[in-house]
């Protein structure tokens, strides 16, 4: 049944959601500079932002990619020893997941990011219990879309489950205008609105 959240958070926009597809797209793709950005230092990493805006630096003025610079960050004079250090152990464990994606479908791949990354254990120490159960379950349910691509290649479930959730994604972005439409809101959003009927559930 067609339906429109008033007032709610899309699926794919909710950050635990955003920050397992960025690194899914870096998996894929390590010259996605947008992803890269997100997950290098999350869970914290201690590569703040003004390692980011020399690694940016370099990767403006020398026409470098990330990965580039990643895999030579000893030739980086302007870091100190202690985010050189940092960026190395992102670089392994980046590395660790590409080699993953040729062996692991994409359901297998997340479920793998989830344990490597410390990203429930991360989660915990963000949130009050409620919201981390309620993120967790999330996860799973990114998980569970992410299994009906089990049947596939490794690398090609990965580039499939990309590509869908870049086209929903888009949809969302664009709007899909229906007329036989539920409106979905809480109560207290409902307040002072006139509708025909509510169902109160």
């Amino acid at each position: 049944m067609p339906y429109r959240v008033v007032g709610g958070l899309k699926f794919y926009d909710r950050m635990e959601v955003k920050d397992l597809l960025a690194y899914l797209k870096v998996i894929h793709n390590p010259n996605d500079v947008i992803g890269m950005k997100r997950i290098i230092n999350t869970p914290s990493r201690k590569i703040g932002a003004t390692t980011l805006s020399k690694l940016d630096f370099y990767r403006a003025n020398f026409g470098v990619s990330y990965l580039q610079i990643l895999e030579n960050i000893d030739e980086v004079d302007e870091l100190n020893a202690g985010a050189k250090k940092s960026i190395e152990g992102f670089y392994a464990l980046l590395m660790t997941l590409r080699k993953d994606s040729t062996r692991m479908v994409v359901s297998e791949l997340l479920e793998s990011i989830v344990e490597k990354i410390g990203y429930k254990e991360y989660l915990q120490t963000e949130y009050s219990k409620d919201e981390y159960e309620a993120k967790v379950g999330n996860i799973s349910e990114l998980i569970t879309v992410a299994s009906e691509y089990n049947g596939m290649e490794p690398r090609d479930s990965l580039s499939q489950f990309l590509e869908e959730v870049s086209l929903l994604t888009d949809m969302d972005a664009k709007g899909v205008e229906e007329k036989d439409m539920v409106t979905l809101m809480t109560i207290h959003t409902s307040k002072g609105l006139e509708y025909e009927r509510v169902f109160v559930t």
